[in-house]
């Protein structure tokens, strides 16, 4: 899943009026500062509303979910066969189990009598059905519904529009549902993990292109109202098989630095801070420091070349920038150390991560043998170089600046940035003839497994391959993979895809994001957001 850039930016002071508080003092270097703890609130109390801060969420359609934020809204509104249980391993969900045949091409799911939308209407293996052929219908025209549900059999046809019927989708019964895949894949229960397998009542779609802002949902959340700033789910009388959860969750959507303010002041129950806060909250003097929960993301922020077009058609120009950046310095000086230096693709925690692999890693004298080496030979000779990112305001980002200053400065490559805005940036990145040059982009697994950062973003065929890559040698291994009856064949072909990508400097990795948050002392259950899944049932409020 495509992992926007969010504004974490907050002030740093601290709310100065409460209605009861406990003083504690503090000494700095400077100065003294006096620091207000908040009491539990009735709200924050047992059986009371989770609040949090949420960015900005687009399309809560199942289908169109583009980032991170609204695929993890969804994903408390509606529920899929499977899900990512609190072990990041993939356990039932709607399906109380399946059978996967020998040749990994044969899956059969056995649905839950229990398993019912919010309006109490059962769900039977004909709703699945549906679900998935309006997500790969043409007149849907859902770019993830083509990546993880495009390897059922008969798929492609859907998509083109030659039927409106998944072939390869046989409903035996109302709980029994038989799967053909095209070619095997022993991660397909993974994938239907994600937004666009999840389950809609197709009823819903005759309400418009706006059904799923009241939507008659299959998950454990219900939607029940969306103001400009505050959206409201609550416990749905849905999913008995998962925890209770908090019967009320409060998404509020603030400004810059209210988020932190809120939460001094105990209106917040959980916080996301970043830059300057976190240094802040590391500081043992701080009151607020047994608060922080720092945890890696299964994510990687990236730099992105179109090897489609001049000058990044040069394998030695693209090696030449990667092996220019200098990521300890970004991570240390322009980060703070709020992240982790990205060598690669595949980020701690997840199998297959590699700690020693260094891919083209800093070397300013083989940068400039590189690009000596290149049809262009200099850096004055390269073509104007434009860089796409996007964020708030009007300037480019810290991170993409320190970038940018290092070309310059070692190579004497000049790189024009342009700011677009995050949706029209990812619009034009889906037209698989795109121009971009250069983009800055992340993403976050949507699932936990090699497949989701590797086979999804590199395959020739795959939607989500920006980089117009078309490498024989990459999809060959990518199908070994697929079809891999043992755990270490699987990763090492994994590995080698890796080291394909990274060598070529199809992609630049920069870091992987670690999520930090002030979690306070009441909430239970709260373990990080590690990747898109369902959570909310997960937490608990404590006296």
């Amino acid at each position: 899943m495509d992992r926007p850039r969010r504004s974490r930016r907050s002030i740093l002071g601290l709310a100065a009026a409460m209605t009861s508080t406990i003083t504690l003092t503090s000494a700095s270097a400077r100065s003294t500062k006096t620091h207000t703890l908040p009491r539990p609130t009735v709200e924050s109390g047992l059986n009371r509303s989770l609040r949090l801060e949420i960015y900005k969420p687009g399309v809560l359609d199942p289908a169109h979910t583009r980032d991170a934020e609204s695929a993890h809204v969804a994903a408390e509104i509606f529920s899929g066969l499977t899900r990512i249980g609190p072990d990041l391993a993939v356990e039932p969900d709607i399906a109380s189990g399946w059978n996967t045949s020998v040749d990994g091409r044969h899956y059969s799911f056995r649905l839950r009598p229990e398993a019912v939308f919010h309006n109490q209407t059962r769900i039977t293996a004909h709703h699945v059905k549906a679900s998935w052929e309006r997500a790969l219908a043409p007149s849907t025209n859902s770019h993830l519904a083509r990546t993880y549900l495009g390897d059922i059999l008969g798929a492609s046809d859907v998509i083109n529009g030659r039927t409106n019927k998944l072939k390869g989708v046989q409903v035996e019964n109302q709980l029994t549902l038989r799967v053909t895949l095209s070619e095997p894949s022993r991660v397909f229960p993974a994938q239907l993990t994600s937004a666009p397998s999840l389950i809609i009542d197709d009823d819903d779609l005759a309400h418009g292109p706006d059904w799923w802002k009241k939507p008659n949902g299959s998950g454990p959340y219900k939607l029940s109202s969306w103001s400009n700033n505050e959206i409201l789910l609550d416990r749905a009388s849905t999913s008995p098989w998962l925890s209770v959860g908090p019967p009320r969750v409060k998404l509020h959507q603030l400004d810059a630095g209210e988020g932190l303010l809120r939460y001094e002041q105990g209106a917040l129950d959980i916080a996301y801070i970043g830059g300057a806060d976190v240094a802040r909250f590391r500081d043992e003097r701080e009151p607020f420091h047994p608060h922080l929960h720092s945890s890696p993301e299964l994510g990687v922020v990236y730099l992105g070349l179109n090897v489609a077009v001049p000058p990044f058609e040069d394998v030695h120009v693209r090696r030449a920038l990667a092996m220019s950046i200098d990521r300890r310095r970004i991570n240390r000086v322009t980060l703070k150390d709020t992240s982790l230096e990205a060598y690669g693709m595949l980020p701690p925690g997840l199998s297959g991560y590699r700690p020693d692999f260094r891919g083209l890693g800093l070397d300013i004298s083989a940068a400039h043998t590189e690009l000596r080496k290149s049809t262009y030979r200099r850096a004055s000779a390269l073509p104007p170089i434009t860089l796409i990112t996007h964020g708030p305001g009007i300037l480019a980002n810290s991170v993409t600046r320190a970038i940018t200053e290092q070309w310059q400065e070692q190579l004497g490559i000049t790189t024009n940035v342009e700011l677009w805005d995050w949706p029209a940036d990812m619009q034009a990145l889906e037209n698989p003839d795109h121009t971009h040059q250069l983009f800055e982009s992340g993403w976050i697994a949507d699932f936990p497994d090699p497949f989701n950062f590797l086979d999804v973003l590199f395959h020739s065929d795959r939607p989500e391959n920006k980089f117009r890559l078309q490498d024989p040698k990459v999809d060959g291994l990518l199908a070994m993979a697929r079809a891999a009856v043992s755990e270490k064949m699987r990763l090492h072909a994994y590995a080698q895809v890796e080291t394909l990508v990274i060598s070529e400097a199809v992609v630049i990795p920069i870091t992987f994001p670690v999520n930090h948050a002030l979690v306070q002392p009441w909430v239970r259950g709260y373990h990080g957001e590690p990747c898109v899944r369902e959570w909310f049932t997960e937490i608990s409020l404590v006296e």
